[in-house]
């Protein structure tokens, strides 16, 4: 993983990755927010809310092909 000074990671995925090809495939943005159950709410669901390690939760969903990431901290 690398990140530029903008502060945009670039990551790869191995292809065991527990993740749907979809996520590690495409190319997405991801965006902090307060609430992960409201920012997904009403989305098309690509990879469900997910705990990555205690008090991180992240899921990933579609808007108009576009393949977003939204994650919670705390």
């Amino acid at each position: 993983m690398k990140t530029d000074a903008l502060r945009i990671e670039k990551i790869r995925f191995d292809a065991d990755a527990p993740f749907p090809d979809d996520v590690k495939t495409r190319t997405h943005v991801a965006f902090k927010v307060d609430s992960l159950s409201e920012a997904i709410f009403g989305k098309q669901i690509v990879m469900p809310p997910t705990e990555f390690k205690p008090g991180i939760r992240f899921a990933f969903v579609d808007i108009e092909g576009v393949l977003i990431e939204f994650f919670e901290i705390g």
